[in-house]
């Protein structure tokens, strides 16, 4: 990493990128790295960290955060620790002016020259509600190896709403990651507190977002997100989940069914409620596959190889991933997420 300091992607202008928005909780480490990294190739960035953290790791990242504050435009604020990540996320959107916004992860590395693309186009397309791009995976398997994969994604962009829910179930991928709005992000907060279901979470959120819009997928990167072995996730616990949680599950089929009969061309009862069963048996499909196999409608949730190839070569010898990489081996021997369950359901 000799010389990263003096790096800078030359083409950011912070003026014009939206502020990324970055909630943390006992992973000083890991947000110590997204915040030098910040620093390093996009000084002047705006970052907003909404710090859930222990007091004695608050303490910490605020101390980190106040030697970086003539690099970047950044804002450190402290919520208790007890208090749920929904409702530190409402504290958050409640605070921010409206405007354009993009939500980050203490462990995952934006490209913002790319998503300052997306920012600009919703700009001038106010009949989209979300523009992102590609993300790239980088897992950390041991101290020394890494496996690197990339999201698919697309645009969906269709006049009409059954038919953006339709290609959305069968090319399932998050919306998170994509400049939206400060009211959208207070929408998708309201959904997730009537209707979160590990598992269908990503998927519920994206619909959501194409209830009150188009989506725009540049063909450029915009983030580098990250996954380590020392870090506490939020997934499926196990593949009959949907099963407990079948009172959300049909919340979420009636939400879709409602929308659909609100937007879409040509509504019927009995075709809303079709296309609605058809999305959520789709995803419960994808949920349910065996393990390290491939039987869904979905195909992937990853580019196929070649156009993967394409792009990871492209940051093969890139100092940003150069950086990552170091960092994510560091993390590895960290205190982040110590005694903290590696895997959880819930966002309580």
């Amino acid at each position: 990493m000799k010389g990263a300091s003096d790096v800078a992607v030359q083409e950011f202008k912070p003026e014009f990128s939206p502020a990324i928005l970055l909630p943390t909780r006992n992973r000083p480490a890991s947000l110590s790295s997204v915040l030098q990294y910040l620093a390093t190739f996009y000084p002047g960035a705006r970052v907003v960290v909404a710090d859930g953290s222990e007091d004695s790791l608050k303490h910490q990242n605020a101390a980190f955060i106040n030697t970086l504050s003539d690099q970047l435009e950044i804002s450190h604020r402290s919520y208790p620790f007890e208090m749920s990540m929904l409702d530190r996320m409402s504290a958050l959107y409640e605070s921010l002016p409206d405007d354009y916004y993009i939500m980050g992860a203490d462990d995952d590395y934006p490209i913002l020259e790319n998503i300052t693309k997306a920012k600009s186009f919703l700009e001038n397309n106010r009949d989209y509600i979300a523009c992102g791009g590609v993300n790239i995976m980088v897992r950390l398997l041991n101290d020394e190896h890494f496996k690197c994969s990339v999201f698919k994604a697309i645009s969906i962009e269709h006049r009409y709403l059954q038919k953006r829910f339709t290609d959305y179930g069968s090319n399932f991928f998050a919306t998170y990651y994509c400049v939206t709005t400060r009211q959208q992000m207070l929408s998708r907060l309201e959904c997730s507190r009537r209707m979160f279901v590990a598992g269908f979470g990503d998927f519920m959120l994206g619909l959501h977002d194409l209830s009150n819009g188009k989506l725009k997928i540049l063909d450029s990167e915009t983030y580098i997100r990250t996954s380590s072995p020392v870090h506490s996730y939020l997934r499926v616990t196990d593949r009959l989940n949907f099963l407990r949680e079948s009172k959300k599950v049909i919340a979420i089929f009636d939400q879709i069914t409602t929308d659909l009969l609100s937007k879409m061309h040509d509504p019927t009862l009995k075709r809303a409620q079709q296309i609605a069963q058809q999305l959520i048996v789709q995803h419960i499909h994808l949920l349910t596959r065996p393990s390290g196999t491939d039987v869904s409608p979905h195909r992937s949730l990853y580019m196929d190889d070649t156009h993967a190839s394409k792009i990871l070569n492209r940051y093969a010898d890139d100092i940003r991933m150069q950086y990552i990489k170091h960092k994510l081996i560091e993390t590895r021997t960290s205190e982040d997420n110590r005694s903290e369950h590696r895997i959880r359901s819930s966002m309580e």
